[in-house]
């Protein structure tokens, strides 16, 4: 995702995005069905997990950005925040009933069932992209090299006195807070003292309904003006809360942290989406939201971090000086760029 996704902006802005997302959802199929019939012949080895891995990992880092980029093609601007924000909502929600779909599906039918389930479920999708009717646009020349198209949307960003701050946040966010759901199985075990997976189960379920209440929250705050400001705010208060996660030694409250931080999650990635769209302008817009789509593979970049960081200090210390961290980059964003502070 991290190699692929700025590439997969140039593609945007050059092709036909509505083409663009039925060949990377083909390719989710092909790899779907391909695990499925690997795992109900028993030939799966974990070389093909990795292969299906990475082909997974472009595919989506392509998908991502220009389905983002499509919202705009499909919608007024009167309407676009409350399209980004239904978005983000379809997005969360289905972050709360995929894993439990799938759980029940491991159960009725087996993995290999699972499997053949989500390939069936890509051949619907790419039914319903057939049927989008985008507004016509037209896409950014493709005369100059990919290496070109990529550095122009580059310096673009960097000239841009919004579009800078608001990818900064979101890197920082995804790089340093994002990954802390990963830290919960050790959560569980070290600072709990539980090996019961039940209540990590119990412990992502409200990260998820979080999530889903975060997005309904962005939905209600969907013509608020001052979106810059309320984006610095959230961010500052997820920092601060992973910041209390660290004291907190019990499962009541690591249950009530988890269902904020999956609302303040839920509802920065909306704003800086929304807030993103409304000011790029269209020539660059795949290329832009492929940069902000980096922040989604920085999260287990970050988690790897956070990890390493766990074998020096412990748990609990670590989420400390990680909310820490995401709170002053916060602060340090908000003092250096007064115009997200007003926007």
């Amino acid at each position: 995702m991290f190699l692929a996704a700025p590439l997969g902006g140039v593609i945007s802005d050059r092709l036909d995005r509505r083409k663009v997302v039925f060949a990377t959802q083909f390719a989710l199929m092909v790899v779907a069905l391909t695990l499925a019939i690997l795992v109900t012949t028993d030939s799966v080895r974990f070389w093909h997990l990795y292969l299906t891995a990475v082909i997974t990992g472009v595919s989506v880092s392509i998908n991502g950005p220009t389905r983002n980029a499509m919202v705009h093609d499909l919608v007024d601007e009167k309407n676009l925040t409350s399209a980004v924000t239904l978005n983000s909502l379809s997005m969360n929600s289905m972050r709360v009933l995929g894993p439990a779909i799938g759980g029940v599906m491991i159960g009725f039918a087996g993995i290999e069932g699972t499997f053949w389930m989500q390939a069936a479920c890509c051949i619907i999708a790419m039914t319903q992209v057939v049927q989008i009717r985008p507004r016509a646009r037209l896409p950014s020349a493709g005369t100059v090299s990919i290496f070109k198209s990529l550095t122009d949307g580059i310096s673009y960003i960097r000239r841009d006195p919004m579009l800078g701050p608001l990818l900064l946040i979101a890197f920082f966010t995804g790089l340093l807070g994002l990954g802390f759901l990963q830290l919960m199985p050790a959560y569980v075990g070290d600072v709990l003292h539980s090996d019961k997976g039940s209540l990590l189960g119990w412990l992502l379920t409200a990260e998820g309904i979080g999530a889903l209440l975060g997005s309904l929250a962005a939905a209600v705050f969907a013509d608020y003006h001052r979106r810059g400001r309320l984006l610095l705010g959230l961010v500052i208060s997820f920092g601060l809360c992973l910041v209390v996660l660290g004291f907190v030694d019990n499962f009541a409250g690591a249950m009530v942290l988890l269902l904020v931080l999956g609302g303040l999650t839920a509802m920065m990635l909306t704003n800086n989406n929304v807030l993103i769209q409304l000011y790029v302008s269209e020539q660059y817009r795949g290329r832009v939201f492929s940069i902000y789509f980096l922040n989604f593979s920085l999260a287990p970049l970050g988690t790897l971090l956070s990890g390493a960081l766990t074998k020096v200090v412990a748990l609990q210390t670590t989420f400390i000086g990680l909310g820490v961290a995401v709170a002053i980059a916060a602060i340090w964003i908000g003092s250096r760029y007064p115009r997200l502070r007003r926007g």
